[in-house]
Parts: structure tokens; C-alpha cells; sequence
């Protein structure tokens, strides 16, 4: 009896034995297979994945020179507006000792490198909040730093002027004579974000820069110029007879510089359906995978638009 319980006993081990065996190996099997199906779909997430970093990209791009006035001011208006009421008691009675400050934040900020980031805080700031006989002293002064040899501070000295006529028009107004003139010489400017920059703000000031019309035609004219699409919508701004559209079309159809951004503003300008039927007749039409690729994604967030409109705000 003792005998064969014994042997019963060794039997239920060795039966429990190769049971843990089993198990472990069907485990084993399981998450072998398991991370080798992982290992399989791997390149097909990775080409999703660079597929949303290109359509992100893009949508950066479009977001950083959107032709909009709120869009392209997004920037001034996040940073430096909710941060005006905060300052209002910092200026000084004195012009001179307001202009010193000014210079000081200005030089700082040239000095530090660190002028695209810095200014929401600094100079735009006050500028834009100043009080107004410190204002007007303010703005011929400031006028010189757009021919300073920095690009990143010419261009925000734009941006910052472009935020001006936005929100102080009516003080601007005196100072149209001077920036108008100085804003058409930074046309012509080596570096293509300030002139971007400069395309931009005539556009925002509208019928007063009719001075810069000859030079935004000959921008807008321009295949191989990256400013051509914002000339486009700058001429529209001043010439009440052009329509921008047109151009944008053919930017697009020509394959020129920009045209994708081009577009991208299209859906903005035109009804839903013109643009849905323009940019299916450019995705039958392209004949590389890249352009057929991108007018798929522009169709697929202007119907995305449609559905949800108020998810691109």
C-alpha cells in the first residue's frame, strides 16, 4: 500500500511536472509569436508614423505663414496681449528715459540671441500697450532697427510692426508714411522670412501701401520666388480688381515654389466644393507619389474641415 502510494505520489509530480513544462512552453510560444507578429506590422507602424510626421509638418508650415491675420499674428496675439495689463505701470513719464528702456531691451535682446523668443515680453510688449505720446516718439526710432543686420530682428521688428496695425490702427495711422516705405525697401531684403514678413504687413494694411504694388507684382510674378503666394494675397488686399485665386491655381498646377502652401490657402478662399473638385483634378493630374500623396491629405483635412468645423480653431 505504502508502495503504491509512493508510486502514485511520483506519478502526480511527474504529471505536474511536465504540465509546468507545457505551460511554460506554450507561453514561450505564445509571446514568440506574439512579438513576431509585433516585428511584422513594426514597418507598417513606422511608415504611419512618418506619414503624421509629413502631415504635421506641413500643417506647421501652413500654421507659420498663414495668410490670415489672426493666424499670422497667433504668436503676438497669445504671447504679448494677455501680458499688456501686467506692464501698463512700468512706463516712465519721461520719452527719453521710455526710449533708453526700449534701446536697452532691444540691444539686450540682440545680444543674447535671443530675439524671436524674447520680444513677446520685451519690446512689442511695451509698444503695443504704451501710453500715447510715448507711442508716437516710439515708432520713427524703432523704424531704424529694420536695417539692422540681424534677420531674426528685422523680422520681428516686422512682426511687431504688423501687430501695431492690427491693434493700434488708429495711432498707426500717423506712422503709415514712414513704415509703408520702409517696409517696400525690406522687399527687397536677402533674407526670404523677412520678406515673407514685409509681404504680409502691406497685405494687413491694405489700401494705404498702394506704393508697394508695382513690387509685389513683380514678387507675385515671380514662379521661383517663396514670397509669391503672399504677394498674391497682398495684391488682393490693395487692388480691388485682382483676384488672388487665379494665381494660387496656377502656383499649384505649375508645380512652382510654395505651391504647396498655395494649396493649402485654397480651401480658405473658395467654396468647399470649387476646392474639392480643384485639388481631385490635381491628384488624377500629379504624376509623383509625393504630390499625389499630399493633395490625398489636403482632400482628407478639407472634408475633416467640413465634418468638424470648428476643429481647426
Amino acid at each position: 500500500m505504502n508502495a503504491t502510494h509512493w508510486k502514485f505520489q511520483f506519478g502526480l509530480g511527474w504529471a505536474a511536472y511536465w504540465i509546468l513544462v507545457c505551460a511554460l512552453a506554450l507561453g514561450w510560444f505564445r509571446a514568440h509569436t506574439q512579438a513576431v507578429h509585433d516585428l511584422e506590422r513594426l514597418p507598417t507602424e513606422i511608415a504611419v508614423m512618418d506619414e503624421q510626421i509629413v502631415v504635421l509638418t506641413d500643417q506647421i508650415e501652413v500654421n507659420r505663414y498663414y495668410p490670415d491675420l489672426v493666424s499670422s499674428l497667433r504668436i503676438t496675439a497669445q504671447n504679448v496681449i494677455p501680458r499688456v495689463y501686467l506692464r501698463k505701470r512700468d512706463f516712465p513719464e519721461s520719452t527719453e528715459v521710455f526710449l533708453q528702456q526700449l534701446e536697452a531691451i532691444r540691444e539686450h535682446e540682440r545680444a543674447s540671441r535671443v530675439f524671436r523668443t524674447g520680444f513677446a515680453f520685451g519690446l512689442a510688449c511695451q509698444l503695443i500697450s504704451a501710453p500715447e505720446h510715448l507711442f508716437h516718439e516710439a515708432i520713427p526710432r524703432s523704424l531704424e532697427y529694420l536695417e539692422v543686420p540681424e534677420d531674426t530682428v528685422r523680422e520681428e521688428m516686422i512682426r511687431t510692426f504688423h501687430a501695431l496695425v492690427v491693434y493700434r490702427p488708429e495711432q498707426m495711422q500717423t506712422h503709415l508714411s514712414l513704415l509703408v516705405p520702409a517696409l517696400v525697401e525690406r522687399l527687397k531684403d536677402n533674407n526670404k522670412l523677412v520678406r515673407i514678413a514685409a509681404v504680409q504687413a502691406l497685405e494687413s494694411i491694405g489700401l494705404q501701401a498702394r506704393i508697394a504694388l508695382s513690387d509685389l507684382q513683380e514678387i507675385e510674378a515671380n514662379d521661383d520666388d517663396p514670397a509669391a503666394v503672399f504677394a498674391a494675397l497682398a495684391i488682393e488686399a490693395i487692388d480691388v480688381d485682382y483676384q488672388a485665386v487665379a494665381r494660387l491655381k496656377q502656383l499649384v498646377r505649375n508645380r512652382k515654389s510654395n505651391w504647396e502652401l498655395a494649396a493649402a490657402i485654397l480651401p480658405e478662399r473658395v467654396s468647399a466644393p470649387e476646392a474639392e473638385a480643384f485639388l481631385k483634378e490635381q491628384l488624377v493630374e500629379a504624376t509623383h507619389d509625393q504630390d499625389r500623396q499630399f493633395f490625398a491629405r489636403t482632400l482628407s483635412q478639407l472634408k475633416r474641415r467640413q465634418m468638424f468645423p470648428g476643429e481647426a480653431e
